[in-house]
């Protein structure tokens, strides 16, 4: 089957985002409760399913959860759900991604099962998947760690790495800038790659 993705540009997924942060979650508090605003506001069932990222694996994007065709489930790793809850919350808002940005790639599948997303993947060739893929990961990325409130947290954490510095007396650059990501990974929950990712997208390191 040959799907043609349509790209999306990464300022139209960071507007994307924006509003879907200020429909759902208007305050920005943080942590940005994303499993909440699946399961509370947008009434997506959250499925865990044992063995599904095991089930899934041989593929060359690691794949921790699935969203249905119809948008009415999102099914995730019970393992991950249970003990990794950074990945846990970026697959989510990976997966809501979907729904928010390639309607035109979901509404021509039946994807309701393991099954069912491992014969689309297998069936398209990589090209459209790693598209829609990589979109989606700029959104989840944009929705947990919102440009704003980076901005100010990030003099925070800045404090923070400052001060433990000066305890210890240290003045290495480089331990500086992985306590700032420590720091904020803890405070948006979010894993440190991700948190450098978001770092490097608004210029901060």
């Amino acid at each position: 089957m040959e799907i043609v993705p349509i790209p999306i540009s990464f300022d139209e997924i960071k507007t994307k985002a924006e509003l879907f942060l200020k429909t759902h979650h208007p305050s920005y508090t943080l942590p940005i409760p994303i499993e909440e605003i699946i399961d509370n506001q947008l009434k997506i069932d959250i499925i865990p399913i044992p063995g599904l990222k095991q089930a899934l694996q041989g593929f060359e994007l690691e794949i921790d959860g699935f969203i249905a065709a119809d948008f009415s489930s999102i099914s995730v790793d019970d393992y991950v759900q249970r003990t990794i809850i950074t990945r846990y919350r970026f697959t989510l808002a990976h997966e809501i991604a979907h729904r928010e940005l390639h309607q035109y790639f979901f509404e021509q599948f039946d994807i309701q099962t393991i099954d069912d997303w491992k014969i689309i993947v297998n069936d398209i060739s990589d090209w459209p998947v790693k598209v829609i893929e990589y979109e989606a990961n700029d959104f989840a990325g944009l929705v947990l760690v919102p440009a704003t409130p980076l901005k100010e947290e990030f003099e925070k954490a800045i404090q923070k790495a400052d001060e433990v510095m000066k305890a210890h007396r240290i003045t290495s650059s480089d331990l500086k800038k992985r306590l700032i990501i420590g720091f904020l990974a803890d405070t948006f929950l979010v894993s440190p790659p991700c948190m450098r990712v978001c770092l490097e997208r608004d210029g901060w390191i």
